[in-house]
């Protein structure tokens, strides 16, 4: 997924933390059981309902992870986005554009299912 994706019959991304593997060590017992994959489907619009072009979507997962540093989904003209390979779980998913940023809205993603979701962006910044 991701990046250099595998398309639309490519597995579900996943994420794993707290995984440390040192200059020529091997780590056993750890076991990626990759699913179908999820999308989150949507529109970003901004104050007055209108939609907007070009803004970029972020995920999330339950522990705070961006599943991409860059958001490789961004809105079509019509302000609407598909974010596909998506594992089965809980997720936070905002859009910012050149200059305005949405809420993080909540989002449930099921196993071979789209998630469909309205992100609303007003003038602002996302401080790191």
């Amino acid at each position: 997924g991701g990046m250099f994706g595998g398309g639309e019959d490519a597995p579900a991304r996943s994420v794993r933390s707290g995984v440390r593997v040192g200059d020529g060590d091997r780590v056993d017992g750890i076991d990626f059981r990759l699913k179908a994959p999820g999308r989150l489907v949507g529109t970003v619009v901004d104050s007055a309902g209108k939609p907007v072009a070009e803004a970029a979507v972020f995920v999330r997962d339950e522990a705070g992870n961006l599943l991409e540093r860059i958001s490789m989904a961004a809105t079509d003209s019509a302000g609407k986005f598909t974010y596909a390979g998506i594992g089965a779980g809980r997720y936070l998913v905002h859009a910012r554009s050149r200059d305005s940023v949405s809420a993080e809205a909540a989002a449930v993603v099921r196993e071979g299912e789209d998630t469909e979701l309205q992100l609303a962006v007003a003038p602002g910044a996302i401080l790191l």
